[in-house]
């Protein structure tokens, strides 16, 4: 899996990484993960300048769950 928003996400990629959440994750840690994930995927697309700002939106409601670890699944 890729780990620089450079780096290119394929579908393939994506699926399997959804996969994983699913088989070792539940509840709000597969729900971060997830939108890690999506956030990385659209970044490695060129999305990176609305990731940031979506990001930086909703900092605080992460933050104050519990905690978004940043760049980590």
């Amino acid at each position: 899996m890729p780990t620089a928003w450079s780096e290119v996400i394929s579908p393939a990629q994506f699926a399997s990484g959804c996969a994983w959440i699913t088989a070792t994750m539940q509840g709000h840690r597969a729900h971060v993960a997830f939108d890690l994930l999506s956030n990385l995927t659209l970044a490695s697309l060129g999305y990176g300048d609305g990731v940031a700002t979506f990001e930086a939106g909703v900092k605080d409601w992460h933050e104050k769950a519990t905690g978004y670890p940043r760049g980590e699944a």
